[in-house]
């Protein structure tokens, strides 16, 4: 390859690799997305190839001299970036995170409409064919006859167990947003079929308490968690269409390429949805299913999850 012909066709790397490194020296690598730390740091060891090319190539020209200066600029850099592991997780959850839901809504959308809809086909089917859709209940009548009969739509929740359930809620909800999102990797269909069993089971036991009068309680002791928990859901949802997007439509890239770039976002956004899980976990273990607090003062619970979404994640829809 010729002189300028190299520069030519790595010019633009080197630039971007000195805005990046002066942005750092001057704002600090907060200043940075976790995208962008990522792409510094990938720069920054091409940029030392290409150094050593040019040492082999074209020693002592202007572009080595160029070269070694930007090295070791960057690389000053790089122990300021290394240590910024809390402010790094403030930086994605505060920054990354809003932009990559914004980003990629329409997945998250798509996730949200197929368990909704498979819900209220199932709660209406729960009229006409009660035994086939009471099979799909995660529990059985009976304990659901039970509990309406006492009153109550959950478990009693006191403050000796909350600690205990509380953990074993954020967990369990981890564990289903994982499944949610590693099945995309089957074209899609894996998460959609996730999506549509788990709506089609929430359908059938909003339809039973709703029969029976009971759907106020039961919305009461669901929303207050449910709110950031479904809304976690979908988020894992539309990660794991995202990656089955990848699969079916790669695009101008290779389906291997597509899947590290799409499934990279996608594991960005499940990290993301972990937040809401936790927060979910909190509030369900110690405050939706507890039977001294009224039905009223959890409906009026609502509009802080539902406001802290708006502000966190929905305004930045469209903006992108």
């Amino acid at each position: 390859m010729r002189y300028e012909e190299f520069i030519d066709g790595h010019e633009g790397r080197w630039n971007d690799l000195h805005s990046l490194s002066e942005r750092i020296k001057n704002q600090g690598y907060a200043s940075l997305t976790a995208e962008e730390l990522d792409s510094f740091l990938h720069m920054y060891r091409q940029v030392c190839a290409d150094l050593a090319y040019v040492r082999t190539n074209f020693p002592n020209s202007n572009v080595e001299e160029y070269l070694n200066n930007l090295v070791a600029v960057s690389h000053a850099q790089l122990s300021r970036v290394r240590p910024a592991s809390f402010e790094r997780i403030v930086t994605f959850y505060t920054r990354t995170f809003p932009h990559l839901f914004a980003r990629n809504a329409k997945f998250v959308g798509i996730a949200f409409l197929v368990f909704m809809v498979t819900g209220f086909v199932s709660g209406v089917g729960l009229h006409y064919d009660r035994e086939f859709f009471m099979n799909l209940s995660p529990m059985p009548e009976q304990a659901l006859e039970e509990r309406a009969a006492r009153g109550s739509v959950g478990p009693n929740m006191d403050e000796f167990i909350a600690p205990i359930t509380s953990s074993i809620i954020v967990v369990n909800n981890i564990q289903v947003g994982i499944m949610t999102y590693g099945l995309g990797i089957l074209c899609g269909l894996g998460t959609v079929f996730y999506l549509f069993i788990n709506g089609l089971m929430l359908g059938v036991v909003t339809a039973f308490f709703a029969e029976r009068g009971m759907g106020i309680a039961l919305m009461a002791n669901i929303l207050p968690h449910g709110i950031l928990e479904l809304t976690a859901i979908f988020i894992c949802g539309g990660a794991g269409l995202l990656l089955g997007n990848a699969v079916v439509h790669p695009g101008e890239v290779s389906r291997s390429q597509a899947l590290r770039e799409k499934g990279r976002e996608a594991t960005q956004l499940v990290a993301g949805a972990f937040l809401l899980f936790l927060i979910a976990g909190v509030i369900e273990g110690y405050f939706s299913f507890v039977e001294t607090i009224s039905n009223e003062a959890k409906l009026g619970f609502c509009l802080i999850p539902a406001g802290f979404l708006y502000v966190y994640l929905l305004r930045h829809v469209g903006s992108q």
